[in-house]
């Protein structure tokens, strides 16, 4: 499944922590606060859970 991942995070370390996060998982970047990737349902659980 489609997955979009958009955030409006001011503070940097966490900002970074998402960001890593979602690279980690193949997701890519597409603007400086949005991700999108095909993640299956466990793996898109699995992050919201990191």
């Amino acid at each position: 499944m489609l997955y979009w991942i958009i955030y409006d995070i001011s503070e940097n370390s966490t900002r970074s922590k998402i960001i890593g996060k979602c690279k980690d998982y193949g997701l890519f970047r597409i603007q400086k606060s949005a991700f999108i990737g095909d993640l299956s349902r466990n793996r898109a659980e699995a992050l919201s859970i990191e």
